[in-house]
């Protein structure tokens, strides 16, 4: 969207809603019998994309934990065989309901129409336009085709509308919002989904050969399988950097290291 409500920055990226109220009107009838003889003004609104009609929530962040962590700076030992560091992840993918929520109930009437709100009712923008400067979500509010326009308050424009060939027939008839404070705004409900645990990469200790010690490395980048590559070091090293994972080794014995894990 080109422009969005300061309250629903990047929202509502996807709705599912059939404002279409074709049929309520002749599909002959022009422009001007709508605006001058009908009491409607005409506007193109723009719509959100409904290419995926499943989204009904939006995807805020996704990060990666580790499943546990390890002292650094602090003496510590593995045996031949055993891991000495490793990487293990949970994905989290937080998201964020789409929809907007009455915060009370109402009722919005006019001459001929009455739509009647609940507090608590989900809605889901269809999509916005701009009227006066001022930008505008479009809601079906009821089973028979009622649109309704909500600002980026929450607040509902007084004016109970249709859409009709692809555009909003705005109410030229003023309509009476009760109460005066009714608002609809974001749904504050989110989930979080974890995935399994994710291995990434490991090292292990493989033993002293004379004056040499090897390391395996593991990654599981590419498979869950592994691919590892052997380290092999002078027994005599201090310092050591396995794949960016930096190590002072303080004793190599046949069976078992000594090392600390540096920042």
């Amino acid at each position: 969207m080109k422009k969005i409500f300061v309250f629903v920055l990047s929202l509502f990226a996807c709705a599912c809603v059939n404002a279409s109220t074709k049929g309520l009107f002749e599909r002959n009838s022009s422009d001007f019998w709508l605006n001058h003889m009908r009491g409607y003004t005409t506007y193109p609104y723009l719509p959100y994309n409904d290419e995926v009609c499943d989204l009904s929530e939006q995807l805020l962040e996704e990060k990666s934990i580790p499943t546990h962590t390890y002292q650094r700076n602090v003496v510590v030992s593995a045996n031949v065989g055993q891991r000495m560091v490793d990487s293990e992840t949970f994905q989290v993918k937080n998201f964020k309901n789409n929809n907007i929520v009455a915060q009370s109930d109402g009722i919005i009437t006019n001459i001929v129409d009455e739509i009647h709100i609940k507090k608590g009712q989900e809605f889901v923008p269809f999509g916005e336009l701009r009227i006066d400067d001022k930008y505008y979500m479009l809601i079906e509010a009821d089973s028979r085709g009622g649109i309704l326009l909500v600002d980026g308050e929450g607040y509902i424009l007084d004016r109970i509308n249709a859409i009709y060939n692809g555009e909003l027939l705005l109410s030229k008839t003023h309509a009476t919002v009760s109460p005066n404070n009714l608002r609809i705004t974001p749904d504050e409900i989110s989930r979080m989904d974890v995935s399994g645990k994710k291995e990434n990469f490991k090292i292990i200790f493989n033993g002293l050969n004379g004056d040499y010690f090897d390391l395996i490395y593991v990654d599981y980048s590419n498979s869950n399988i592994g691919d590892a590559q052997k380290y092999t070091y002078a027994k005599s090293a201090k310092y050591i950097d396995v794949n960016g994972v930096k190590m002072e080794i303080t004793g190599v014995y046949p069976d078992r290291i000594e090392y600390k894990l540096l920042d």
